[in-house]
């Protein structure tokens, strides 16, 4: 497998990961404080919005559109890393009013 599909595959992957777990965040937020959800809601808007350019880089991966590609490659550690801090926020948020 190239690189190129490696990247492609990683990226669907991280894709199902994340609805997976914005479906299981989002539901643990209902039951929590109004000032705490409405936060939380915030970070997962913001996550939602990471998702949407993680989406497109994989689109312009499968398109293989020349230079696309090595600026999509640099720009998905970015990605990765902003939404890594914002699931662990959320989970933080919901784990410290539940307990």
């Amino acid at each position: 497998m190239s690189s190129h599909h490696a990247q492609i595959k990683l990226i669907t992957d991280k894709l199902e990961e994340w609805d997976y777990k914005l479906d299981r965040l989002e539901h643990r937020l209902k039951d929590l404080p109004e000032s705490v959800k409405q936060k939380s809601h915030e970070k997962l808007e913001l996550l939602r919005g990471k998702r949407v350019k993680l989406l497109e880089r994989k689109e312009a991966l499968q398109s293989g559109a020349g230079d696309a590609v090595h600026e999509v490659e640099d720009s998905l550690e970015a990605i990765w890393g902003g939404a890594k801090l914002l699931f662990e926020e959320i989970e933080l948020d919901v784990n410290v009013e539940c307990s």
